[in-house]
């Protein structure tokens, strides 16, 4: 993936997080278990809507994780929806015209 997609990448999966919090799916939550870890940084500068940034802020609190460890959580999180082609079927319900996934063609 380019640099220069990945902002947009990435607010697509703070999207799909959060829209994806009522459905207990394996591996949403942070893991409990897992330390929180402070290698690998990488700094990205994002234009984030308000309200969307004020979610994700109170769900990494939610969970007791800053919102770089969930941020990192939620790109993984994205990743594994798009290899398990839950992506594609949201796109496809799409435009059948059902309500699954709304939000995600904002980014």
């Amino acid at each position: 993936m380019s640099p220069e997609r990945l902002p947009s990448r990435l607010l697509r999966a703070l999207r799909l997080y959060l829209l994806d919090k009522d459905l207990a799916r394996p591996g949403w939550a942070y893991p409990v278990a897992l330390p929180e870890r402070n290698g690998g940084q990488v700094e990205l500068e994002l234009s984030v809507d308000e309200d969307l940034w004020r979610q994700f802020e109170q769900e990494a609190g939610r969970q007791g994780v800053t919102t770089s460890t969930l941020a990192s959580h939620a790109a993984l999180y994205y990743a594994s929806e798009v290899d398990a082609g839950r992506i594609t079927q949201r796109i496809l319900d799409q435009i059948e015209g059902e309500d699954v996934g709304e939000g995600l063609e904002n980014s």
